[in-house]
């Protein structure tokens, strides 16, 4: 370039008109969701029964009767129980031996 072709140069600002990129479109998606769920079920149902029985008895002869509980909870503990019932023509007998000892 010639020194005296500067005075030749022009600047040009033009605006640029457009450019840009502008999409429409429509989509439609179908989704199909099949899922199986397999699921165990425990129940447990604890039901306590309060009862209240009423009862008549008619004894002819004789009756005897012996009841008792023996426990022992640790290493040096004993419990014995020892229980004993006769019933005979004439003799109606209940006699017991408890015994309980702790070390």
């Amino acid at each position: 370039m010639i020194i005296n072709d500067l005075n030749y140069l022009e600047v040009t600002n033009e605006e640029v008109i457009g450019g840009g990129v502008y999409v429409d479109k429509d989509v439609d998606i179908d989704v199909d969701f099949d899922k199986d769920f397999d699921f165990n079920v425990d129940i447990d149902v604890d039901k306590d029964v309060d009862a209240t029985l009423d009862s008549t008895v008619n004894i002819s002869g004789n009756f005897a009767s012996a009841e008792g509980d023996a426990t022992a909870i640790g290493d040096n503990g004993f419990a014995e129980l020892t229980l004993n019932v006769v019933v005979t023509d004439d003799l109606a007998e209940a006699s017991g031996l408890a015994i309980a000892a702790v070390d």
